[in-house]
C-alpha cells in the first residue's frame, strides 16, 4: 500500500495522538510558523506538520512528517529543530518528532541531540520541569531564526518589512492630519525617479551599489525613499529603512541592533554581512539598504563614509537621501578630500560644488538621482490626490509653490475650500504648525512660547539637542503630545534622547521669524553693523544657516535679501557674500515676477575690483548666470547681451562641468553640443559670432570655443573669416580660436572615427552617397583652411582626414590631395 506524506500525518500519526491523553483541540494539523521578525510577530511561509500543546496553549511537541519513500536526513532533522525553536507564542517546543511513517527520531528541541529509544522517560528534564525548556534557548531560538530566514526569500522579506515598518513609523501614516511626511494616499508617483533609480540598481548594463538621492529640502526625498521600500517590499526585493538622524551610533550599530533585536543573538557586523550575503547569493537576490536624511547628522556626518565603505558588497544595495545643499559638509574630509561616498557615485568637485546651488542637466554616468519641484504631470496628480484627499480646489495661474511640502500644507489648510493662486510660504507654516498644535492640544500661546524657547537653544546650541537640555516649559507629559503633532520628534539611542523639529522648515521658520525676528530687523533702518553682526553670529551653527538660507531665500522676504546683499556688496565680506549667492539664485528661481535689476548694480561693482574681489571667478559666473535669467532677452537686448559677455569672462562651467551642465545651455536653454552640419541650437549663433571680435581675448576666445561646439560646420565655414578679421586688427588669432579649432579636430575625430562607438567612416561602405556628399561638402570648405593652416594642427588634420575618405571611400576628385602643394594656390 502507497503512503503519502498527508496519510502518515492524518492516518497514523494524528490517530496515534487521539489514543494518548491528548484531546483534538491540543493537536494543530500544518500549523502556520509564527515568529519574531523585526520588531513584531510574523507569519513566515512555513508550515509545521503536527503542533501539540497543552491546555494552557504551551507548545510541547513538534513533529514533522515525511513520506514513506523519504530517507531521513541531517536537513529534515534541522528542519524540525527549527520549527520547534522559533514559535513565538506558546514558547519552544521542548520535543521533536520526526518520522516517515518507518522510522522515527524523537531530539531535545534545544540541544538538538537525538532521544533514544521509542519514548520519552519520565524522569527527562523538561518533563520534571513541567515542560519548560533549559539550557542554551538564546542560542538555539537565533540558530532556529537564521535557518528560517535563510532557507526562505519569503522569510528574509518578512524581516526586512518588520524592520522598516518599525524604523518608518515616525515618517508613515495613513491619517491625512497626523503631520506625517509620508502619506501614501496622497503620493505622488515620481515616474522618471523611479524609472531612474531601478535601473541604476538593477537593469542598466552597468549597475551601482550605491546612489545617492538629492534635491533641496522638503521636496519630497523622504516619501521618495519610503515609497521605494513600499514598492520593493510589494515586489519582494528585501529592503532596510533608517532614518540617518537616529543613527547617533552608526549604521553598523543600528544593523546589528536589529539583527540581535529580531535574533536574539550577539552578532558582529561581519557575521551579519556574511550571512546576508550568503542567503542573498542563495537566492540571487539583492538587499537595498535605505538612509534617508543624510545631512540631518550634524554632529558625525563622515562616519557614514567609512560604514557605507565597509558594507561595500555586491549583493548589499545602499541608497542615501540628503539635501543637496549639504552635500559639501558630508562629501568631504576636513582636508578637503573627497570621501567614499563622493567617489564611489563619481561626483567631481564642480559637480558638487553645482549640486549645491542647482540640478545637474545630465546623470547618466554618476550614481545620483534628483528630486525636486513637481514637474507638469506631477502638479496635476498632486492636484488630483490633494483635491480628492482634502476636498479642496486651486485657482488658476499665480505664485503657488510647487514644491510637495508648500502644496500639502495649502491643501490641508484650506480643506473643503479654495486654495488662493497666490500662497504666502510664511503663512501656509504658520498656520500649519498651529493646526497641528491645536489638535494635539496645545494652546496657541503655550506652542509659541515653546517654539521660541526651543529655537533659541537649537540657534545657539545646533540641533539635535538633548532631552536634558530641553527648555524648562517642555516636560515629559507635553513633550509626547508635541511628538504626536509632528512638530517635533524624539530621537532614542542607548545612551541618551535627542529633539528636533520634525520639519526643517517648520525649524528654520521658528528661528527666523518668532524666535529673531528677522523679518523688522534687515530694513534700511537698521545699522549696517548691527545687520553684520546678526549674520555672523547666525552662520555659527547648521541650524542658523538653514534658517538664514531659509528666510533670504523666500520670497515673501525678497526685500530683506536686497537689504543684506546691498550691505555685504559694500563691506566686501568674503564669507558672507558667498553666503546670500546661494539665496539670490534660489530666488531667481522661485519667482520669476521679481525684479532683479537692482543685482546689476553690485555684480557692476564686483567685475570692476581687480583685486581682493570678494568672490572666486567661478562664484561671480554664478551670480551673474542667476541674474541673466532673469532678464527679459526680448525687452533688455542690450542688457541681455552685456551680461553674456561678462558671464563669458568668468564662467568656467563648460570647462569643469561640460556642455550639458554650463551655464550656456541653460540659459538658452539648449544643447551646446552639435551633432549635425546644420545648426539647430537655441544658442545666439549671431551674437557669439560678434563676440569672437571682443576685444577682451578670454570672452573671443570662450565665444569661439561656443561657437566650435554648437555648430562646427559653421565655425569651418567662418574660421578664415574669423581669422582674416583678427588679423586685420592686430590681434593673436591663434591663441583666441586655438581652443576652438581643437574642439573641431575631436568632433570630427570622433564622428568619422568614433571613440567609445565606431565612426561612420569605420562602417561605411564603397559607394555611400550619404559620405561622398560630406566629403564635397568638407572639402569645400577645408581647403581654404589648409592652405591658411598648412603648418598647424586643423589645416594638417583636415587634409588627412579627407585624403583617408577619398581613398577609403574610392571618391573620383580631380584634386590629388596626396600632392599638398596643389592645395597652396590663391584663394
Amino acid at each position: 500500500m502507497h503512503l503519502s506524506e498527508d496519510d502518515i500525518r492524518t492516518k497514523i500519526v494524528y490517530e496515534w495522538l487521539k489514543d494518548c491523553p491528548i484531546t483534538p483541540n491540543e493537536i494543530k494539523i500544518e500549523f502556520t510558523i509564527k515568529i519574531r521578525l523585526g520588531r513584531g510577530i510574523k507569519l513566515i511561509n512555513s508550515r509545521a506538520d503536527i503542533l501539540v500543546t497543552n491546555s494552557k496553549g504551551d507548545n510541547l511537541i513538534i513533529i514533522e512528517v515525511k513520506k514513506p519513500s523519504h530517507n531521513l536526513h541531517q536537513d529534515d532533522r534541522f528542519q524540525a529543530l527549527s520549527y520547534a525553536r522559533a514559535l513565538a507564542e506558546g514558547g519552544i517546543a521542548p520535543f521533536t518528532i520526526l518520522t516517515n511513517g518507518i522510522d522515527t527520531l524523537i531530539f531535545d528541541s534545544i540541544s538538538g541531540e537525538e532521544i533514544s529509544g521509542s519514548v520519552v522517560q519520565s524522569t527527562h528534564k523538561y518533563i520534571k520541569n513541567q515542560f519548560r525548556v533549559t539550557g542554551d534557548v538564546i542560542g538555539a531560538y537565533s540558530e532556529a531564526l537564521n535557518y528560517l530566514v535563510s532557507v526562505s526569500e519569503d522569510n528574509l522579506l518578512e524581516f526586512c518589512k518588520g524592520q522598516s515598518e518599525f524604523r518608518m513609523s515616525l515618517l508613515k501614516s495613513d491619517d491625512l492630519f497626523s503631520g506625517k511626511k509620508y502619506i501614501p494616499q496622497t503620493y505622488v508617483d515620481r515616474i522618471r525617479a523611479k524609472k531612474e533609480l531601478d535601473n541604476k540598481l538593477f537593469f542598466d548594463e552597468e549597475t551601482w551599489d550605491l546612489l545617492l538621492v538629492t534635491g533641496p529640502p522638503q521636496h519630497g526625498k523622504t516619501s521618495f525613499v519610503c515609497n521605494m521600500i513600499d514598492t520593493y517590499h510589494s515586489n519582494n526585493i528585501p529592503s532596510l529603512f533608517y532614518p540617518a538622524i537616529s543613527l547617533k551610533e552608526g549604521l553598523l550599530n543600528a544593523l546589528v541592533d536589529d539583527f540581535q533585536w529580531s535574533f536574539n543573538s550577539n552578532f558582529s557586523i561581519i557575521q551579519i554581512a556574511q550571512r546576508l550575503n550568503s542567503i542573498l547569493e542563495r537566492r540571487n537576490q539583492h538587499l537595498v539598504i535605505v538612509i534617508d536624511g543624510w545631512n540631518e547628522m550634524f554632529d558625525t556626518p563622515l562616519r557614514l563614509n567609512e560604514e557605507c565603505m565597509r558594507l561595500n558588497s555586491k549583493r548589499i544595495k545602499i541608497v542615501i537621501s540628503s539635501t543637496s545643499a549639504s552635500l559639501e559638509r558630508m562629501l568631504y574630509d576636513s582636508a578637503g578630500n573627497l570621501e567614499f561616498v563622493g567617489s564611489i557615485v563619481k561626483l567631481t568637485k564642480e559637480q558638487i560644488r553645482k549640486l549645491c546651488s542647482e540640478p545637474l542637466q545630465n546623470t547618466k554616468k554618476i550614481g545620483i538621482l534628483q528630486i525636486g519641484k513637481f514637474n507638469s504631470e506631477e502638479i496635476n496628480e498632486a492636484k488630483s490626490k490633494y483635491g480628492k484627499a482634502f476636498n479642496v480646489q486651486y485657482e488658476d495661474g499665480g505664485n503657488l509653490p510647487h514644491d510637495p511640502f508648500y502644496l500639502r500644507l495649502a491643501a490641508e489648510q484650506y480643506t473643503n475650500g479654495i486654495i488662493p493662486a497666490f500662497a504666502n510660504r510664511s503663512s501656509l507654516i504658520h498656520n500649519s504648525i498651529l493646526s497641528k498644535g491645536s489638535r494635539s492640544r496645545i494652546e496657541e500661546l503655550e506652542l509659541l512660547r515653546g517654539l521660541i524657547a526651543l529655537s533659541e537653544v537649537l540657534y545657539k546650541y545646533d540641533s539635535p539637542i538633548k532631552l536634558v537640555s530641553m527648555p524648562q516649559l517642555f516636560n515629559s507629559d507635553n513633550l509626547g503630545r508635541w511628538c504626536e503633532a509632528a512638530i517635533l520628534q524624539e530621537l532614542k539611542n542607548e545612551i541618551s534622547t535627542e529633539v528636533d523639529f520634525y520639519y526643517t522648515h517648520d525649524r528654520d521658520y521658528s528661528i527666523a521669524i518668532l524666535y529673531k525676528e528677522w523679518h523688522n530687523l534687515f530694513q534700511e533702518s537698521t545699522s549696517t553693523s548691527r545687520i553684520i553682526q546678526e549674520l555672523h553670529e547666525a552662520i555659527k551653527t547648521e541650524a542658523g544657516r538653514t534658517a538664514l538660507q531659509w528666510f533670504l531665500s523666500c520670497p515673501d522676504y525678497f526685500e530683506h535679501l536686497k537689504v543684506v546683499f546691498s550691505i555685504l556688496s559694500k563691506d566686501l565680506n568674503k564669507d558672507l557674500v558667498r553666503f546670500t549667492k546661494q539665496p539670490i539664485l534660489n530666488q531667481v528661481k522661485l519667482n520669476n515676477k521679481l525684479d532683479f535689476e537692482w543685482l546689476e548694480i553690485y555684480l557692476t561693482e564686483f567685475i570692476g575690483i581687480d583685486q581682493d574681489q570678494p568672490l572666486e571667478n567661478s562664484e561671480i559666473s554664478e551670480l551673474i548666470y542667476a541674474y541673466v535669467t532673469s532678464i527679459d532677452r526680448v525687452k533688455n537686448k542690450s542688457s541681455f547681451e552685456f551680461w553674456i559677455t561678462a558671464l563669458l569672462k568668468y564662467d568656467t562651467s563648460l570647462e569643469d562641468l561640460g556642455p550639458e551642465e554650463c551655464y550656456m545651455a541653460q540659459i538658452f536653454e539648449c544643447e551646446i553640443e552639435g551633432y549635425t552640419i546644420y545648426d539647430t541650437s537655441n544658442l545666439d549663433i549671431e551674437l557669439l559670432e560678434r563676440l569672437v571680435l571682443h576685444s577682451d581675448e578670454e570672452v573671443a576666445s570662450k565665444s569661439a570655443l561656443y561657437l566650435a561646439y554648437t555648430a562646427p560646420y559653421g565655425f569651418l565655414e567662418n574660421l578664415i573669416e574669423y581669422r582674416k578679421k583678427l588679423l586685420d586688427s592686430g590681434r593673436d588669432y591663434e591663441s583666441i580660436l586655438n581652443c576652438a579649432c581643437d574642439r573641431i579636430i575631436y568632433y570630427l575625430d570622433d564622428y568619422y572615427y568614433g571613440n567609445f562607438c565606431k565612426g561612420v567612416l569605420i562602417e561605411a561602405e564603397i559607394g555611400d552617397e550619404d559620405i561622398e556628399e560630406e566629403y564635397f561638402y568638407l572639402k569645400s570648405i577645408a581647403i581654404p583652411i589648409i592652405n591658411a593652416y598648412c603648418n598647424n594642427g586643423i589645416g594638417r588634420f583636415l587634409f588627412y582626414l579627407l585624403n583617408e575618405i577619398r581613398i577609403k571611400m574610392e571618391i573620383n576628385d580631380d584634386i590629388d590631395l596626396e600632392n599638398s602643394n596643389q592645395l597652396k594656390f590663391d584663394f
